[in-house]
């Protein structure tokens, strides 16, 4: 039984790391790090590093919380930021790190990729 509820888990997962990756192209200067390929969420993780064109990380950051889409801001002790982003992103200022698991739905990735629209 615990098997069996792994392997739902990570399905669960999977479905919304998908939704959230195929969401995300359809957003006007949003940028993530990492694969963004739907077709490859199985090799990445289900928290995202995002920047919005326009915005630093943490008015990102905030905007979002504002709304109610809790995430946070910063480098997040890593140093790859500027190799990672093509310059676009400081070490010092990093992303906004958005996370979901397997209690979240798709309604909610909805509800942040519409955030994400609006900010």
């Amino acid at each position: 039984r615990l098997e069996a509820a792994w392997q739902a888990i990570e399905a669960h997962e999977q479905e919304l790391k998908v939704h959230f990756l195929q969401g995300a192209a359809e957003i006007q200067g949003l940028s993530l790090l990492g694969i963004a390929d739907p077709t490859r969420a199985k090799a990445r993780t289900a928290t995202f590093a995002v920047a919005k064109e326009g915005l630093g990380a943490a008015a990102l950051a905030d905007a979002l919380c504002a709304r109610g889409i809790w995430c946070t801001a910063g480098n997040h002790y890593a140093g790859f930021w500027s190799e990672q982003t093509g310059g676009k992103v400081s070490v010092e200022e990093g992303m906004a790190r958005i996370g979901f698991l397997h209690y979240n739905t798709l309604e909610e990735i909805d509800r942040v990729l519409f955030m994400l629209k609006c900010v």
